[in-house]
């Protein structure tokens, strides 16, 4: 008789997985909460371009084992006409979960301030990474930003 033995090694970091809501969401990060499209549409003085934003997002554990959360980073991919303002941000805020565990989501916060004027019509890419990142930690998105009603004097 033969006795064969298979070892297969899973990890249970392995079996965490994040999936992103393509769907982002960018809304004034003041007390009107106002979307950043409605925003956009509305500018009359480019003095009122640059504005502080709060981007929102969602990412859901679509794998088969919980994972502690000790990290989110994340990276705004701005256009080449906003690369001198560095706009990109590295600090996502993140609710009280400490764990994400199958099926459960968890809303991420990320702000700073941007012309929203330079960005009309404009799509621009998010990327962000948990617990320092690898294929099943990272997510992807855009939003796109309309365009902006220009006022001709």
């Amino acid at each position: 008789m033969r006795v064969f033995l298979l070892f297969v090694q899973i990890t249970h970091s392995d079996l965490f997985k994040i999936s992103m809501n393509p769907n982002i969401q960018c809304i004034l990060d003041d007390e009107t909460n106002q979307s950043c499209d409605s925003y956009i549409r509305s500018i009359m003085d480019p003095r009122n371009c640059n504005v502080p934003v709060k981007f929102q997002y969602t990412v859901q554990n679509i794998g088969t084992a919980c994972e502690e959360i000790d990290r989110i980073s994340g990276i705004i991919g701005v256009p080449s006409s906003q690369e001198g303002q560095n706009p990109a941000v590295s600090n996502i805020e993140f609710s009280d979960v400490d764990e994400l565990c199958p099926g459960e989501e968890m809303v991420l916060f990320q702000r700073t301030t941007l012309n929203l004027c330079d960005l009309s019509d404009t799509t621009v890419g998010f990327e962000l990474e948990m617990n320092g990142g690898g294929d099943n930690r990272e997510g992807r998105g855009s939003i796109y930003f309309p365009k902006r009603n220009e006022v001709v004097m």
